[in-house]
């Protein structure tokens, strides 16, 4: 349970910060379509690929195997403790594959070109009125 629980918590806690490392990694033209080629890719290899892997890992810890009427076979006793060491280790194992591939992306970000300030060629500048005014003898009259 505790091993489950932390894979949900840095699940969540690295949402943000991949999500930075996405957008600060291609050029302002190309966000929307990188955050919709990310969120593709996600679904696509999340949701076929995902539930064939937990299908799996949950028939290498069947002890016991029942055949039915139909001749279809179904698990009846589980090896629970395996089970959940399988199910923590492939849950840690693509948190750690995820954060290694964030880290590549950020060096790769870092070296080739972090220091650039882009500045998109729809945006408008606009200047902010002089808050504070002086006399003759730079002395604050108004803040």
């Amino acid at each position: 349970m505790t091993g489950a629980t932390l894979v949900v918590f840095f699940t969540a806690f690295i949402q943000v910060p991949l999500l930075q490392v996405l957008l600060y990694s291609v050029p302002i033209s190309c966000q929307s379509m990188a955050l919709g080629l990310r969120q593709t890719i996600v679904r696509v290899f999340g949701q076929t690929t995902g539930p064939l892997l937990f299908g799996f890992i949950f028939d290498q810890s069947c002890l016991v195997w029942l055949t039915d009427c139909y001749g279809r076979k179904t698990c009846e006793v589980y090896d629970n403790r395996h089970m959940g060491i399988s199910m923590a280790l492939s849950g840690f194992s693509t948190r750690i594959i995820s954060g290694i591939a964030c880290i590549i992306v950020f060096i790769h970000w870092k070296r080739h070109g972090s220091d650039a300030v882009v500045i998109p060629a729809n945006s408008i500048a606009v200047a902010a009125p002089d808050l504070v005014n002086k006399d003759e003898n730079d002395e604050v009259t108004k803040l």
